[in-house]
């Protein structure tokens, strides 16, 4: 299934999909989005020199990482240091996993709901720094040939999610 399909699959333990759907996406002219574009298109390049050294690792591996899978390791570590019998591990990463896969549910349900604001939602660092002079905010540079760190996507940018970070 791929995750656009998320938004589509009955819930595990909540009630609906919408059960804490978030809010509206920043509109573009808004001094938060002002202020993450500008972190953003200094921090997020590919070409950055402005990041630290650590940082481009953890991009670059959090953005490999398949949410299910990620963080499967520290968890392993925290079960020994706990002491937990192998049936309470087991207990702890299917409860884990429950919560993260209705965590992804409901965010790609609320991708899906916002997507139809399509010029906010698909206006994407990879797009919107090359073009931020067509974005209503005089707060906003562009920067030609500006290109992410990490690869953009295919699905709606908001909400945004760290569902790998659990």
């Amino acid at each position: 299934m791929s995750s656009q399909g998320l938004a589509f699959t009955a819930m595990f333990v909540l009630d609906s999909n919408t059960q804490f759907r978030l809010g509206p996406p920043r509109a573009l002219t808004s001094p938060i989005y002002t202020d993450d574009f500008n972190a953003v298109k200094a921090l997020g390049a590919v070409t950055s020199d402005r990041r630290e050294r650590r940082s481009r690792r953890l991009s670059l591996r959090s953005g490999r990482a398949t949410p299910p899978l990620t963080g499967i390791k520290p968890r392993t570590r925290w079960r020994r240091a706990n002491h937990l019998s192998m049936s309470d591990n087991n207990r702890l990463l299917a409860v884990l996993n429950i919560a993260m896969a209705d965590t992804a549910i409901t965010t790609f349900s609320a991708k899906r709901f916002y997507g139809d604001v399509s010029f906010e939602v698909t206006w994407r660092p990879v797009t919107s720094i090359p073009l931020a002079d067509t974005d209503g905010n005089p707060g906003t540079v562009p920067e030609p040939g500006w290109l992410p760190l990490l690869t953009t996507p295919s699905h709606p940018e908001y909400p945004l999610t760290t569902v790998g970070d659990l």
